[in-house]
């Protein structure tokens, strides 16, 4: 298989992998001081929003956000789960740069798989 042909792919999966990892460590190491995460995961999602700039994925952000933490809400008041650091309606600020960060990673996640797809 020519790696070549795939470069332009290997390196938005690349960039792909690094946003989610950060995405997720911001949170493991930091979900205690909710200021500092939301901001982290804000500047996280700019990042991407600007490297991946067009209208569907800012779409999908932001549908992913709202409806990520508003399944986030649901969970928490009907007490299927709590957050020890909770500072709205049950759920720190973040959750929403969290969940909209996932959206935007799952979907630039399949559209990198099928054009690899596409090209073999």
């Amino acid at each position: 298989m020519n790696l070549n042909k795939f470069r332009h792919e290997i390196n938005s999966l690349i960039f792909n992998g690094i946003f989610a990892i950060l995405t997720l460590l911001t949170v493991i190491i930091f979900y205690k001081n909710i200021l500092l995460t939301t901001v982290i995961l804000s500047v996280l999602a700019i990042i991407a929003l600007l490297k991946w700039k067009t209208a569907k994925v800012f779409i999908i952000f932001i549908l992913g956000g709202f409806l990520g933490a508003f399944a986030e809400i649901i969970g928490v008041n009907y007490g299927a789960w709590s957050y020890s650091y909770a500072s709205f309606l049950g759920v720190p600020a973040w959750i929403f740069f969290f969940w909209g960060n996932a959206a935007i990673f799952i979907y630039r996640l399949s559209n990198e798989i099928k054009k690899i797809k596409m090209k073999k």
